[in-house]
């Protein structure tokens, strides 16, 4: 029934509608922080690995692998990572999961896959945030092996917990 692919950058009018499905959606819109048209064209850029999940051609789900490098950006900052090794650090950055296919396990196979791209270009660590109240997420997360670190205001004054998984 899915299909798994990279998304390309004449898809970000479905990646675009997909993040306003979910946010229309969400109990509590701080649990999720709306992406700029900008900062998805970046994360369709190589290194970084934007993986959609597609029923036909419905973007079911959406996640996406960042590889930062020494920019800012970079989780592993936060996470107190060695500095010398920084770029061993990239950042699972989004995962949105279409209302009508919640349930489907496609949070987990998205991250997997990321996972398993992030280890083919030498990532050693993945980390990610997520909002302390969005026990859906926290949850899918855990699961997935991501270790809590530390709570943080991020994102122009968000409340985030800071996770990791060593890979």
């Amino acid at each position: 029934m899915f299909r798994f692919r990279k998304c390309r950058r004449d898809e970000l009018d479905k990646i675009l509608k997909l993040q306003e499905d979910c946010f229309s959606a969400l109990d509590n819109p701080q649990w999720l922080r709306r992406n700029t048209v900008e900062t998805f064209q970046l994360c369709l850029k190589r290194p970084n690995y934007c993986l959609g999940c597609f029923d036909g051609e419905k973007l079911a789900a959406l996640g996406i692998m960042q590889i930062c490098n020494e920019d800012k950006e970079n989780l592993g900052y936060q996470l107190d990572y060695p500095l010398e090794r920084i770029s061993e650090v990239g950042n699972m950055k989004l995962v949105l999961v279409d209302p009508a296919y919640r349930g489907n396990g496609l949070q987990k196979k998205l991250m997997d896959r990321c996972e398993k791209n992030a280890r083919s270009k030498n990532i050693r660590v993945l980390a990610t945030t997520v909002h302390p109240d969005n026990v859906f997420s926290v949850r899918n997360i855990e699961k997935c092996g991501y270790v809590y670190h530390s709570s943080h205001e991020k994102y122009g004054g968000l409340i985030r917990s800071l996770y990791y998984k060593n890979l």
